[in-house]
């Protein structure tokens, strides 16, 4: 699904960094269960990091799969009963 990627990182301090990932690409394949539509699709996702002596120690994202899906044209509602 993927085309392009694009990383903006911000320095939080020494120890630890915040950064948003945007994705885009092609709605060409079956995506959490919602068929192929061709339509164009971005998902972003936070990220924060935790580094120690240099490396990615911890790692956390948070991707934006509501977004996305409803970008495509999905629709969620509460159940009726």
């Amino acid at each position: 699904m993927a085309d392009t990627a694009a990383w903006s990182r911000t320095p939080w301090s020494r120890r630890q960094s915040c950064g948003r990932v945007t994705w885009r690409g092609t709605h060409a394949g079956t995506f959490l269960g919602l068929p192929a539509t061709g339509k164009p699709v971005t998902v972003t996702a936070m990220h924060l990091l935790l580094f120690e002596n240099g490396l990615a120690a911890e790692w956390w994202a948070v991707p934006d799969v509501y977004g996305a899906l409803t970008g495509l044209g999905a629709r969620f509602g509460l159940p009726k009963g």
